[in-house]
């Protein structure tokens, strides 16, 4: 059986193509009083959860005295580990925004599956 194809249709490209109005958004409707309240839990909770461990490591800090602490603070070993500690988050940074632009889901279609052919860096197996 020959199969036949049908010939391209020919579309007058000077005429401009009618799209009607863009689509609106309806209108939103005011949010209740309750997702306002569960905001403010949600972000109290974690705001405890990070000063609470903050405050009682500061209270534990200045407890001998302001002058124990600077003495601790300013010594070299200590110097040398914080400063190590900027460098080495500052590499790792700038890594993960070379690395995360170079191979990150921006590359890859939209809907398109990860699969070896269009991961760089294929971790698991692709069977």
């Amino acid at each position: 059986m020959v199969s036949q194809i049908a010939p391209a249709a020919t579309t007058d490209r000077s005429t401009p193509i009618d799209l009607g109005e863009a689509p609106t958004q309806p209108p939103r409707r005011p949010r209740r009083t309750g997702t306002y309240v569960l905001r403010g839990i949600a972000i109290g909770y974690v705001g405890v959860l990070v000063l609470v461990p903050l405050g009682v490591v500061l209270w534990r800090t200045i407890q001998q005295g302001l002058g124990t602490f600077w003495d601790t603070v300013s010594d070299p070993t200590v110097v040398h580990a914080i400063v190590l500690t900027g460098v080495v988050a500052g590499i790792a940074v700038l890594l993960n925004v070379v690395f995360g632009i170079e191979h990150g889901p921006a590359k890859r279609p939209s809907g398109a599956p990860t699969t070896a052919a269009n991961n760089p860096l294929p971790l698991g197996s692709t069977s």
